[in-house]
């Protein structure tokens, strides 16, 4: 999966607070013995509405390599959403939010570089505090409309710790039932970490696996951009 909450697969239900802005600008990288697909970038633009709702834009530009068909580079299918947390933590119980989004087939599908048809994505998320450690996780619902790829079910779990001022470490684990014709489940893990270097600039990065027969490797490197906000997310 090269959907992503910065930098881990999992998303939590933090959002930038009320006129702030999150903008990740990730490489991300996902390949198999037979498919090697780049986001190089992903622009991930957030903005915070409201303290506890953002406004969502994701525009991905691929380059996809396939075994015997040569490489393909352009833009993918853009993702438009909104996420809203409904339920803030206590001492007693997490954070909770949801995070709907509409997937827009502008992505050449015979490239390789779209789905060639709509989704609609489904996830709730859950978080909480303690200390220096926080634990997310979130699942959801996907809906693919294009006639060969099903609709699949979608989970991720992560734990991180603080250990230094403002350097974060963490690991995730995170799996997904049958998403295209002919295709197994997938489930994987990665370990990633954070670092604030100032106020607005924090440098993200995670690596990874899958445990499929032709095993994934995933990557992840990129930096994030706080505009009007000092609170980090992981949107």
């Amino acid at each position: 999966m090269l959907t992503a909450g910065p930098p881990y697969t999992t998303d939590d239900s933090e959002t930038p607070r009320r006129r702030g802005w999150e903008i990740n600008l990730p490489l991300i990288i996902a390949r198999t013995r037979t498919l090697s697909q780049a986001q190089i970038p992903l622009f991930d633009l957030n903005y915070g509405l409201f303290d506890n709702f953002q406004l969502d834009l994701e525009v991905p530009v691929y380059r996809v390599s396939q075994t015997e068909q040569p490489p393909a580079t352009g833009l993918g299918d853009v993702m438009v959403g909104f996420k809203w947390r409904f339920l803030e933590e206590t001492k007693n119980r997490p954070q909770v939010a949801v995070y709907p989004q509409v997937c827009l087939p502008t992505g050449n599908a015979a490239r390789g570089l779209g789905a060639g048809a709509p989704c609609y994505v489904f996830p709730i998320a859950a978080e909480k505090n303690w200390g220096k450690w926080t634990a997310y996780a979130n699942a959801g619902y996907f809906v693919q409309k294009d006639a060969g790829s099903p609709n699949f079910l979608y989970y991720g779990a992560a734990i991180t710790r603080e250990i230094a001022d403002g350097l974060e470490i963490g690991i995730e684990a995170f799996g997904n039932s049958v998403g295209l014709s002919g295709a197994g489940p997938e489930d994987g893990f990665n370990v990633g970490a954070e670092l604030q270097v100032s106020r607005s600039i924090v440098l993200l990065g995670s690596v990874g696996h899958s445990f499929r027969q032709d095993g994934d490797f995933l990557a992840y490197v990129g930096v994030q951009v706080l505009i009007g906000s000092n609170r980090r997310t992981r949107s």
